[in-house]
């Protein structure tokens, strides 16, 4: 009771006492002294000790505020001490109990139960997607020439991937190609480092890639003559579906590691991450599941000749359904 009553005329610690504060410490009438003035002066007939006599206070009052407190937690043992383990006057169990009820059930839902939710929805919409989409596509060879490189070093066109030299080469400003980020910079992830890294959502977790947002941006391009005079929604559409291919072709490729602990990864799932904004690429371009396929080489002119998985073949009149 003492310390309560204390705590109303004192400040919280020394530095309430410092530089001046003494003598203005709860002065509500102009003029009038504070209770440490006071105190100095009927104590040593000095006011200027108000500072000291007021850290003296403070310092006291510390010390007491502490007494207390271990007084407090020596009643409570003694009173409510029982040594046997599973008695409610033990100590230590209500404690015990108050971290089971209340914080067991969160931590329960945050690090086992919602991972595995979306681990499982990410399961489901994979399967769903791979169901639709299991052959490869038809992309026609390109008409490929050989002109005669001399002083200059080439470059080659965005959208037929011939070499171009610098008379010859144009950049219009056109829409970009949102697969060319699929294919360049996201990187493919296993089961396990997808779950760590963005199921259970740990620290530092980026959430799901919106890049697609700013891949249609304009941005000038290299393109040669002949692709200069197509129209750029037919040419666009055309490098977009050969963008589809190289994702599959880079997803079926042999010695693909994991992004993350970078070991082969094998058949199975498959997650993506985005090199631009490290979150998670859900994009439909990168397939689901990847089982082995023999490597095509599109930007060579390969002619991709349609395929079905074996394994998703027998799933193709349930596909139809969905």
């Amino acid at each position: 009771m003492g310390v309560s009553m204390q705590a109303q005329f004192l400040p919280a610690t020394s530095n309430g006492c410092k530089g001046g504060k003494a003598v203005d410490w709860q002065v509500g009438i102009t003029g009038y002294p504070s209770i440490f003035t006071l105190a100095a002066t009927l104590d040593s007939n000095d006011a200027s000790k108000a500072e000291a006599l007021c850290k003296n206070l403070v310092g006291g009052w510390t010390i007491a505020t502490t007494v207390v407190f271990f007084q407090f937690l020596l009643a409570y043992i003694s009173v409510f001490f029982d040594e046997r383990e599973y008695s409610l006057l033990n100590p230590m169990r209500p404690a015990v109990w108050v971290l089971v009820i209340f914080v067991g059930p969160a931590l329960l839902v945050h690090d086992i139960i919602l991972p595995r939710i979306r681990m499982w929805l990410s399961y489901t919409k994979k399967f769903v997607a791979d169901l639709r989409s299991t052959t490869d596509l038809q992309i026609p060879s390109q008409t490929r020439f050989k002109p005669q490189y001399r002083n200059f070093e080439p470059s080659k066109c965005l959208y037929c991937n011939n070499k171009v030299c610098g008379s010859c080469q144009r950049n219009p400003l056109w829409p970009g190609l949102s697969g060319r980020r699929h294919v360049t910079e996201c990187v493919p992830y296993c089961e396990p480092c997808y779950y760590k890294s963005f199921a259970r959502h740990p620290r530092g977790y980026k959430k799901p890639c919106k890049c697609y947002s700013t891949d249609r941006s304009n941005e000038f391009q290299d393109v040669c003559r002949s692709c200069m005079i197509n129209d750029v929604t037919v040419l666009q559409a055309a490098r977009h579906k050969r963008y589809i291919q190289e994702a599959r072709d880079i997803a079926y490729r042999e010695g693909v590691k994991c992004g993350g602990c970078k070991n082969v990864l094998k058949d199975g799932m498959r997650w993506w991450k985005c090199g631009k904004c490290a979150g998670e690429c859900r994009d439909k371009i990168h397939p689901g599941f990847v089982k082995r396929k023999k490597e095509k080489d599109v930007e060579m002119g390969d002619t991709c000749i349609g395929e079905v998985d074996t394994d998703a073949s027998r799933w193709k009149k349930w596909a139809n359904m969905l």
